[in-house]
């Protein structure tokens, strides 16, 4: 508390105050600068943001919180200690008015201490003349706080006489641990000890380091994971604040890590899958979550929220890959009318932006322009800042807990929590695994109240994504966009090839086709003189059976002006297809051309794909087979558990005034006999 006296000096406006006068309601200043005088009222005085008053002398409201806090035997001492120093004072006080005229010398504070000594000391309660001083000296202070014993109370602290040097040696120790191995305490003690004995430092005994240690710990997780050690130094060092989204789409945050569960490939190996998933920040919904042999590549990165705008049952081969799944563990699946049910209440979301960390499958020209395509506009995090998108990495550990632990091939976070043999367990395939896991974020996660999901007008409500969707969509309604065939085949990565006699050469694969238009562009050039006359050309990283190319042509309008016309994709099929039992994507082009160290013809990457699939799929015995490659190997199983999740472009859509004299084919539901439980594909039956 600040309190203001005729005689006390302040600032204000910069300048030195001698408070002069007082009424009570004004104060009469003098500058001590220029010897000005101000009269100015306290109200404004006090409200001045330039005002700063004398150090307070007196004692604090702030310490009555003492004496809430003090025992009953600490008041009782407290009091008594406040009753025997209040007699000395007024003791003294008296007399001295009564003597000032004759001017006989009066006994001084040492003479009334040690009398009050005396006097407690016949009282059977003996106390050292120190403790007299610093009890009256604290009484003069403070008052009846000042008279209580303080130890253990709050600001109380026992200071020690630790250099300032061994704080600074002990930190800088600590800081260098940070992204080394975990070092034990004896170890940082011993390094801190030799700097400062080098430094001429007084090095503390080890108790005391031992204790100077452990008060110095923040939760850095010095001698303890490294991980989380890493983890804590990356955090900024601030409070965290909220991610506030107005709206379902406005930002989504995408990530992938990999799952501490073991899938079945199509030839009968386990192998550790990939997880890739989004979240919407608004509605804490899941907008796509998928499962990939070892690693996720560019193109599932941008399925994530490419797909968040196509119902769940209209995406590429969802649901024949569910009525496979159901074949496999009818008893395990929701019914189908509660699938459907659920799949109706789904929130459709429309991304406007996402968040993304620097992974390399982020980090790409290809994700950047799919991103400019869709009007996304996308965020990098800063390096080593998980914080930075907290939402997607707590989902993350949601699904771990929520789903990967009750699915068979579960085999730990680490080793030590790892079984004997977690891969000779009964493991699922991967698009079983693939189906659990779209039923259990259909029908689990978004029907379940989240305590992240509360609305202003009912905060004690937890609410589930899809009742947060509905609630944001009636005061925000989303537009309904969905994805065509063109766009689908934008969003793929994409090259510039000529067009020659004998069609598209791409990867040293050659695609040829039949439409009379696609003849019509052999040896021509396009339109693109950037790219000197290249035509663009459209990819499936995953499939490279078919590419699309760009057909792009000068027509004439109706004033007569030449014009550009985009007339879409023209489908063009590699020209050995037909003759491919499986198909495969561009990682096993690279593995054979690694093998073969030479560029490969059409033939023999066919031959050799061939050769690979049926090794790995337990084919008929050839007469001597070369044994496949570590990379063969690797880029067949991806590749096999790739094709099983694997579905085409949407179909296409006929424009309107366009005329499509090609017969429609009835559609025809997938029939699906029934299939044994843990028995691979059988792709080699027609060998």
């Amino acid at each position: 508390m600040i309190e203001l006296h005729i005689g006390d000096i302040i600032e204000l406006r910069g300048q030195s105050w001698h408070i002069r006068d007082s009424d009570g309601l004004a104060l009469r200043l003098k500058c001590l600068d220029d010897g000005s005088d101000l009269t100015l009222p306290v109200a404004m005085l006090l409200c001045d943001d330039s005002f700063v008053g004398p150090d307070a002398s007196g004692p604090s409201i702030a310490d009555q919180r003492l004496l809430d806090l003090a025992t009953d035997e600490q008041r009782r001492d407290a009091e008594f200690w406040f009753e025997h120093l209040s007699g000395i004072k007024h003791a003294m006080e008296q007399p001295a008015q009564e003597q000032a005229s004759s001017g006989t010398p009066i006994a001084t504070v040492r003479e009334r201490l040690s009398d009050k000594r005396s006097e407690l000391r016949t009282r059977g309660r003996p106390v050292s003349m120190t403790t007299m001083w610093r009890k009256w000296q604290r009484f003069n202070t403070a008052g009846l706080l000042g008279c209580i014993d303080q130890r253990g109370m709050p600001g109380h602290v026992r200071l020690s006489g630790v250099h300032e040097r061994v704080i600074v040696v002990l930190e800088m120790v600590k800081a260098h641990y940070v992204d080394k191995s975990t070092p034990t305490k004896k170890q940082i003690l011993e390094i801190a000890e030799r700097r400062l004995r080098d430094d001429n430092v007084p090095v503390p005994c080890r108790s005391s380091m031992y204790a100077l240690l452990a008060a110095l710990d923040r939760g850095e997780h010095t001698t303890g994971d490294a991980t989380s050690r890493r983890s804590h130094a990356n955090s900024p060092d601030r409070a965290f604040s909220k991610i506030v989204a107005l709206y379902p789409g406005e930002e989504v945050q995408l990530d992938s890590t990999p799952l501490d569960a073991m899938a079945l490939l199509p030839d009968g190996q386990p192998c550790r899958i990939d997880l890739a998933a989004g979240i919407d920040v608004a509605t804490l919904s899941i907008t796509a979550a998928i499962l990939r042999p070892n690693a996720c590549k560019t193109v599932d990165a941008i399925e994530l929220w490419a797909n968040s705008c196509i119902p769940q049952q209209m995406l590429p081969g969802w649901i024949e890959n569910m009525t496979v799944a159901r074949s496999y563990l009818s008893d395990r699946l929701s019914p189908q009318i509660d699938l459907d049910r659920a799949l109706e209440n789904k929130p459709i979301i429309d991304v406007r932006g996402v968040v993304v960390d620097r992974g390399k499958i982020f980090v790409t020209p290809v994700f950047e322009r799919a991103t400019e395509l869709r009007g996304v506009h996308p965020r990098i995090a800063a390096p080593h800042q998980p914080t930075a998108k907290p939402h997607i990495e707590r989902l993350l550990k949601t699904i771990g807990d929520d789903f990967v632990r009750w699915i068979p091939g579960y085999k730990g976070r680490s080793v030590s929590h790892r079984g004997r043999k977690p891969e000779k367990d009964t493991v699922w395939p991967l698009f079983v695994l693939q189906a659990l896991l779209d039923e259990w974020v259909i029908t689990v996660y978004q029907n379940r109240p989240h305590s992240g999901l509360h609305l202003t007008a009912a905060p004690r409500m937890q609410l589930s994504p899809n009742a947060m969707y509905r609630a944001m969509s009636e005061m925000a309604p989303t537009p309904v966009r969905t994805m065509t065939r063109d766009d689908w085949i934008s969003l793929k990565p994409h090259a510039f090839r000529r067009i020659n006699r004998y069609g598209v050469n791409l990867k040293n694969l050659v695609y040829n086709s039949e439409s009379p238009r696609f003849h019509q562009m052999r040896r021509t050039k396009s339109l693109n003189s950037k790219q000197n006359g290249k035509w663009e050309v459209r990819y499936d990283p995953t499939n490279l059976m078919q590419i699309w190319v760009r057909d792009e042509s000068l027509v004439f309008d109706s004033q007569g002006q030449r014009k550009v016309e985009d007339n879409g994709w023209i489908e063009c099929r590699w020209v050995l297809a037909d003759y491919a039992t499986i198909p495969f994507g561009i990682d096993m082009v690279k593995a054979i051309r690694r093998d073969m160290s030479k560029k490969p013809t059409d033939k023999e990457v066919l031959t050799r794909a061939e050769q690979i699939h049926r090794q790995l799929l337990g084919g008929p015995s050839e007469p001597k087979p070369r044994p496949l490659s570590r990379a063969e190997a690797s880029a067949g199983r991806a590749n096999l558990a790739r094709q099983e999740l694997r579905g085409g472009p949407p179909a296409e859509v006929v424009a309107p005034g366009r005329s499509d004299d090609t017969p429609v084919a009835p559609v025809v539901q997938p029939t699906v006999g029934p299939i044994e439980p843990m028995r691979p594909m059988r792709l080699s039956e027609g060998w």
